[in-house]
């Protein structure tokens, strides 16, 4: 059974006059069972018949169990390991081609029947096979073996059968040097006063000083002797299990690297970053974030502004000081230097917009090329076309879940291959799009290149879009994400996207101090509101209060109000370019959404606040001054 958590999606609802009209009634007879709908094919029982996970629809990409009603990944049809209670994903009736099938709902090639093996964990593929003559036949498993391997102290038959009523002390007094018993038909070795028993677990010698250790011949080592990369044991028994990553993973949280038989290194894969605490990997901080001190990401306008806005209160450290990249108020509030200058009113004192502000003369502006107009320096590589010549899009540096374009730019990689030149050079829509990889390579889905068959299945997102990690097997204590990568058992529901996808954050109980996003991702609660989108549906930013300077989209989501009448859709629904302003009979309309006098235009004076007055007048140069 894999470790994948199933899901389903509620298509009916029964109402009955003993019900609200918003619950669901459980179909119990003698009692009244009323839950809310929002209770309904969420994976769990609350019905005591389960009827409440009954009646549900899957996703285009998954099948459901017809008895359970259960809903799991199409690719764990037919894979060998049954994921419906009855086993229906494995049999005929699935579609499955199966050969041999065992008791568990496992199949098997035939060729794997009576090989004396037991490839069924149950061993059903060995039972009704015939044995030679010269030997016996165990009769729960079914193997056959030859009778010198009756009470020989192994288990041969599988379940022990072969060594039940046994003796084992009666020859060669059961290979121990010294005492010998046979207890519950197992060979038990003691030793006498004094003596102690070697890892052999038969060979008894004299007890070592409590300062000392004892070899597995018997011979004794001091206790600082152990793991000093010296072998004092003729075995060096004394020098094994001495890597510091095999208890616990060193206790770290992703790939722990042995450096010597004492210490270690914690290393994160690609996107991530190693917390103070040196152990933990937690998933790299966006653009205008930093990272509180146990691992979550904050926006930055959130560091030293007076509220505890990370769980461990690392924003707001006694002695706060702004960063450099921040501006102090009067009143010892820090807001970030972009802010400064931006014709909105941050500081309660208003002193980020002094008189004789020149934006784009520091640091934190940005001036289009060659129109001139200011930007935000944050409102560049924010793969927006905000200057119209994608000058505000150059020279960036492409980061995580984005393309490098050849002429510098970057895109999302979503973009790459999608039919549609994102790039101003095209180079996102490369000819080998529709080219196929070579039979010793594999060809990543997203179709932006070929990588060798060693790498897939290694943990590592080669392909950008993890398809190199989607056909894997995971093992016993792993968490099979829907990207198809295996992450521990231990890593799921811990609060952080190990996935990368977020679907080991999902199905999850959530607990008091934590929100249920509207996919069943649970999420902190002071992750909410905070201007990003935390649960991937965007859930969690509904129903937010904006802030000054912003704007209330249908679905509850905030933009800034320079977004505004742009002529690009930020909404989801794109109100935010309808009913957009009309200047007056004899007025001009600025870019800016401002309305000035027609006689204004083309004066060589600034009058819109961003020269689009004085745009197409002719060759004159005019200093631009962004007040």
């Amino acid at each position: 059974m894999s470790s994948f958590s199933p899901r389903s999606l509620s298509i009916r609802i029964v109402e009955t006059p003993n019900c609200g009209p918003s619950q669901f009634q459980c179909p119990v007879s003698g009692q009244l069972q009323c839950l809310d709908l929002d209770r309904r094919c969420d994976i769990l029982h609350d019905c005591d018949d389960y009827s409440d996970e009954l009646g549900c629809v899957c996703e285009p990409n998954e099948f459901s169990c017809p008895n359970d009603g259960l809903c799991w990944p199409s690719l764990y049809k037919c894979n060998g390991s049954p994921e419906c209670v009855d086993g229906w994903d494995e049999s005929p009736e699935a579609g499955c081609i199966c050969e041999f099938q065992c008791g568990n709902g496992k199949c098997i090639k035939n060729t794997s029947r009576c090989d004396n093996l037991g490839d069924c964990t149950d061993y059903t593929d060995e039972l009704g096979c015939e044995c030679f003559t010269d030997e016996i036949q165990c009769p729960n498993t079914g193997l056959c073996i030859p009778p010198s391997l009756r009470c020989d102290g192994y288990n041969d038959c599988g379940d022990n059968w072969d060594e039940k009523g046994c003796d084992l002390c009666r020859n060669n007094n059961g290979g121990c040097s010294h005492f010998c018993a046979t207890v519950n038909d197992t060979k038990v070795c003691s030793c006498p006063a004094g003596y102690n028993l070697l890892p052999d677990g038969v060979t008894c010698a004299v007890s070592c000083p409590s300062d000392h250790s004892q070899c597995s011949d018997g011979s004794c080592i001091r206790v600082s002797q152990i793991c000093d990369g010296s072998n004092d044991c003729f075995d060096g028994q004394d020098e094994s299990n001495c890597d510091p990553c095999r208890e616990n993973n060193g206790n770290c949280s992703h790939t722990c690297v042995a450096l010597n038989v004492t210490h270690r290194q914690c290393l994160c894969p690609r996107g991530y970053s190693t917390l103070p605490d040196e152990r933990t990997c937690a998933k790299e901080c966006a653009r205008g974030e930093f990272r509180c001190d146990d691992g979550r990401c904050r926006i930055v306008d959130f560091w030293c502004n007076g509220y505890h806005e990370c769980p461990d209160s690392s924003d707001e450290k006694p002695g706060c000081e702004c960063r450099p990249d921040q501006f102090r108020c009067s009143n010892g509030q820090c807001i970030m230097q972009h802010k400064v200058c931006d014709r909105i009113f941050d500081c309660p004192g208003g002193e980020d917009e002094p008189a004789n502000c020149t934006f784009c003369d520091n640091q934190w502006g940005f001036k289009c090329k060659p129109s001139g107009v200011c930007l935000s320096f944050y409102r560049t590589c924010d793969f927006r076309n905000d200057c119209e010549d994608f000058s505000d899009e150059a020279n960036c540096t492409c980061g995580p879940g984005t393309f490098a374009c050849s002429s510098g730019h970057c895109v999302r990689n979503t973009s790459f291959c999608d039919g549609q030149p994102d790039c101003p050079d095209a180079s996102d829509e490369p000819i080998h799009c529709a080219a196929a990889c070579s039979p010793d390579l594999f060809r990543c889905h997203n179709g932006e290149k070929c990588v060798p068959q060693n790498k897939l299945c290694d943990g590592q997102n080669d392909c950008n879009d993890y398809s190199d990690e989607t056909v894997c097997n995971c093992t016993t204590g792993q968490f099979k994400c829907a990207t198809g990568q295996c992450i521990s058992l231990a890593l799921t529901c811990n609060g952080f996207d190990n996935c990368g996808d977020q679907s080991d954050e999902k199905r999850c109980s959530c607990q008091s101090d934590q929100f249920r996003c509207a996919n069943g991702i649970c999420l902190s609660r002071d992750k909410l509101c905070n201007g990003f989108d935390e649960c991937t549906d965007n859930s969690d930013e509904q129903r937010c209060p904006c802030r000054t300077g912003e704007y209330r989209c249908a679905d509850g989501s905030c933009i800034m109000n320079e977004w505004l009448c742009d002529g690009k859709d930020d909404c989801p629904g794109g109100q935010d370019e309808l009913g957009c302003y009309v200047c007056n009979p004899g007025e001009f309309s600025c870019s800016n959404r401002v309305c000035v006098s027609g006689a204004l235009q083309c004066n060589g004076v600034d009058d819109c606040g961003d020269m689009s007055d004085e745009d197409g007048c002719g060759k004159e140069t005019y200093t631009i001054i962004h007040i």
